[in-house]
């Protein structure tokens, strides 16, 4: 317990321990117009071995999955210890590079609105944005509910919409609730598109620091 106790205060993370939940990362970056993109970022520490799924599929008020096949997730698994504050990103069109590889042909975001939904590898929600509406709520066919697990109106589960894109354009630094509160603050610190005044993202936030998260990650295994 006492060599535990200074693991954490050290600012290292238990391996092992506790899979990605709910909450554990925020999407920064969701856009439209093609190239199709998005950028999401670690708010917990993520092991090797364990995947994130980022689904096209929607949620109904029940809770239940619907529309798009799970075949079309985008799969990242790491194959190394990843911080919180690290940012995954995928390209539509671009299969090498990024952390999701985005093959063409397949699913697609509408540039009139869509949502995409990160999820672990037993579909657990963990983050989510929109970009259907200012609020979660579900319109067959059209709008999704919000996951569960999921708080509405917070870094987790960012939406505004209709619009094309968001990205996001606040800070990078400082602790794990100062980066969400700026992460929540569409007003001020999001770029937001809609179709007919489409201005590119060209300063995305590509890494974050966390003053108060984890620093290495400890295995606890034997």
């Amino acid at each position: 317990m006492v060599l535990l106790s200074l693991a954490l205060a050290l600012g290292w993370a238990r391996v092992g321990l506790a899979a990605l939940g709910p909450g554990s990362c925020a999407f920064t970056a969701i856009n439209g117009q093609g190239p199709d993109s998005f950028r999401l970022v670690l708010l917990e520490p993520m092991e090797p071995g364990e995947t994130i799924k980022v689904t096209f599929r929607m949620v109904d008020d029940s809770g239940n999955w619907v529309g798009s096949s799970s075949s079309n997730d985008l799969s990242y698994t790491a194959s190394s210890c990843q911080l919180p504050g690290v940012t995954l990103a995928g390209v539509q069109g671009t299969t090498s590079g990024n952390a999701f590889a985005w093959a063409n042909g397949g699913e697609q975001l509408s540039n009139g609105g869509d949502t995409l939904i990160a999820v672990s590898a037993d579909d657990t929600p963990l983050c989510a944005a929109s970009t259907e509406a200012d609020t979660w709520g579900f319109v067959n066919g059209a709008q999704t509910a919000l996951p569960a697990g999921l708080t509405a109106n917070s870094a987790d589960a960012i939406t505004k919409g209709p619009v094309v894109s968001m990205c996001y354009q606040g800070v990078t630094s400082g602790t794990l609730a100062d980066v969400k509160a700026a992460i929540v603050n569409l007003g001020s610190n999001w770029l937001v598109n809609l179709a007919g005044n489409y201005v590119s993202c060209t300063s995305p936030a590509t890494s974050f620091t966390l003053s108060d998260a984890a620093t290495q990650m400890w295995s606890v295994r034997g």
